[in-house]
Formats: C-alpha cells, sequence, structure tokens
C-alpha cells in the first residue's frame, strides 16, 4: 500500500547464511531484527529467496554474500551496470 504499485527497476539481495551474518556481527549490539533469532533470520532469509527467485525473478539479483568485500561491490556495481546499459552483456558498451 505504501508504494501504491511502485515496483523497483531493480533490487539486490546480498545473500550471507545466518549463522555467517551472527559472526560477522560478533561483538555488536544487536537491533531488534537480530535479536529475534536464528529461526526467525532464517525465515526471513528464505522469505528474500523466494521473493528474488520465484515473485521477482526479472526485476532481482542475488549476490553472494559470503564473497570479500570487494568481490560483492564487484557483483553489484555489474548488476546495476547492465540495469543501466544492457547493451553491455553483448560487449557493445
Amino acid at each position: 500500500m505504501a508504494s501504491r504499485g511502485l515496483m523497483p527497476d531493480l533490487s539486490i539481495v546480498v545473500d550471507v547464511p545466518v549463522a555467517l551474518a551472527a559472526e560477522r556481527r560478533a561483538g555488536t549490539r544487536a537491533d531488534r531484527i537480530e535479536a529475534a533469532g536464528t529461526q526467525f533470520m532464517n525465515r526471513v532469509r528464505d522469505g528474500f529467496l523466494f521473493l528474488a527467485r520465484e515473485r521477482y525473478p526479472q526485476q532481482t539479483v542475488v549476490v553472494d554474500g559470503i564473497q570479500s568485500p570487494d568481490a560483492v561491490a564487484s557483483d553489484v556495481t555489474a548488476a546495476v551496470t547492465l540495469r543501466l546499459h544492457p547493451q553491455a552483456k553483448l560487449g557493445l558498451g
């Protein structure tokens, strides 16, 4: 309702397994969502992946968040570049 039917041209999901995300957050104070627990976080992750792969595959790119920060940034940049310049996919850009 809040978006009044507007849809993004591109959504990027940086996918990180819940256990790894918890490791990366170690030593930081959990917010309300992070404090909800592993089962909740797994359901949220599964929901985002379902939306990305099943419901909105044309608008969504899933990036492997296990990679190094530089590799994730490179994948995100490539996804945005291809969306803005689709001819780049063909080597024409």
